[in-house]
């Protein structure tokens, strides 16, 4: 015992394990901004392509084509939106995961933007069959949000009941 403290070993110890730690938390936060950027890259990516696939199917869609054509091409139009909403979904995810996103707080009328939706939404709402039992609050509320980001909320909300609900069953939205 040459004058070393009792807990010399255990503090040193205790120390490894500190650095380890330290090193293991830093592997994870760079691992993670790897993969935050390589999924921001490859969604950036996919809207050039994907935006000029929409521009030739607007085109075609101007287009005297026989009926058979007409429908293959209001598909198109279908699977193609729904696969910019999806791309749009994971770039704001990226964005939000790395806190690279703006969230504009404003006023807001919630019943306003909860019946535009619907309304916007009225063609894919009528087309799948569902009766949407709606129950706004009235005078309109004002919540201090993001329209736009709410707006898209309240969309897949509601693209989620139209696609998960079983058929011949009531959605209710209020």
């Amino acid at each position: 015992l040459s004058g070393r403290s009792p807990y010399a070993d255990v503090s040193h110890k205790l120390g490894e394990f500190s650095e380890q730690y330290r090193r293991g938390i830093e592997e994870s936060v760079k691992a993670e901004r790897m993969k935050m950027e390589l999924v921001t890259n490859v969604s950036h990516d996919l809207k050039t392509p994907l935006t000029s696939i929409i521009g030739y199917i607007e085109l075609l869609s101007k287009e005297e084509l026989p009926p058979e054509a007409q429908e293959h091409v209001k598909i198109l139009q279908s699977k193609s939106e729904r696969l910019k909403n999806i791309v749009s979904d994971v770039f704001e995810l990226a964005k939000t995961t790395s806190g690279e996103i703006t969230v504009e707080r404003r006023p807001l009328d919630l019943t306003k933007l909860s019946y535009q939706t619907l309304g916007e939404m009225e063609d894919r709402i009528t087309s799948a069959g569902f009766d949407i039992k709606v129950r706004i609050c009235e005078p309109p509320v004002t919540v201090i949000s993001d329209g736009k980001r709410l707006y898209r909320i309240i969309q897949n909300l509601l693209d989620n009941a139209l696609k998960y609900s079983l058929k011949g069953t009531r959605i209710y939205y209020s």
